[in-house]
């Protein structure tokens, strides 16, 4: 099962990230935004699946919550009044949704919580993004954000298949032990002095 799961991920590394690269320093700037967008999709479909059960028109409505937050960074990210303006009519919507999507009342806070803030952090994170591919280097920082995750996800992976043997968090993942997460910290900053040496010299260590 386990070399199964290593296969899994290195093969889709190996298909991923040639065309990831290909996106993001031969392909256009509109290209990046919309594969972004389509990824948004299924971010905030796996958000909304673990608040929000199986109700389908509340995961479909999160998308557009999503896109406006995406939009309003990307458009106008030195507007400081369209981003107020999102930050404070995105919690409105979200209570609204939950509201009119009225689910089980023990569930009812985690899912206002949700519908608020979560569309907020994705499109943030997802359209600084989209927006940083359009300055100079953006697409190395982008890629170097990549790098981060995919080092740390990988060192904490070995790791914690040679070492692990004292649970991290057992009640939350079960798997998970404090060798691996040693592991990603040092993937990470691995992957990171990597890509220093290679592509980003002007970052400080």
């Amino acid at each position: 099962m386990a070399a199964s799961n290593l296969t899994i991920r290195i093969a889709t590394a190996v298909v991923a990230v040639p065309l990831l690269l290909a996106l993001l320093y031969s392909g256009p700037a509109w290209a990046w935004l919309g594969f972004l967008l389509l990824v948004a999709i299924v971010a905030i479909h796996e958000l909304f699946s673990m608040t929000h059960g199986d109700d389908k028109v509340s995961r479909v409505l999160g998308v557009p919550l999503l896109w406006a937050v995406m939009g309003s960074v990307y458009v106008w990210p030195s507007d400081p009044r369209w981003l107020l303006t999102t930050a404070l009519l995105l919690p409105f919507a979200g209570v609204v949704l939950a509201l009119w999507r009225l689910g089980p009342i023990p569930q009812s806070a985690l899912r206002v919580a949700v519908g608020c803030f979560g569309p907020l952090w994705l499109g943030a994170g997802l359209g600084s993004i989209a927006l940083l591919r359009l300055y100079p280097n953006g697409a190395s920082l982008v890629v170097l954000s990549l790098v981060l995750a995919w080092s740390s996800d990988t060192g904490g992976y070995a790791a914690g298949r040679l070492f692990g043997k004292h649970k991290l968090y057992e009640a939350v993942s079960p798997k998970k032990t404090i060798e691996g997460a040693v592991g990603g910290i040092l993937g990470a900053i691995a992957g990171a002095l990597v890509m220093r040496a290679v592509i980003l010299h002007d970052i400080p260590v």
